[in-house]
């Protein structure tokens, strides 16, 4: 019985540790207005983040880009 339920503990902890993977929109909008969208596919949602916030372009004008 001991064995069977570290079995169970570590199984749970192993899908714990796994990262959800699914499709992300990024959208870009200047001044309110979408002006770029690109799809990331089969990716998570820190590294779909972390590649839409590349695209901003840094001006410091009213540019905005998100995920969705």
């Amino acid at each position: 019985m001991k064995k069977f339920l570290l079995g169970a503990l570590v199984l749970v902890s192993a899908f714990g540790f796994t990262s959800c993977k699914k499709d992300y929109n990024c959208v870009c909008r200047f001044n309110g207005v979408q002006v770029f969208s690109q799809k990331y596919e089969d990716i998570s949602r820190s590294d779909a983040n972390a590649k839409c916030n590349d695209n901003d372009n840094g001006t410091g004008q009213a540019w905005d880009c998100d995920i969705e």
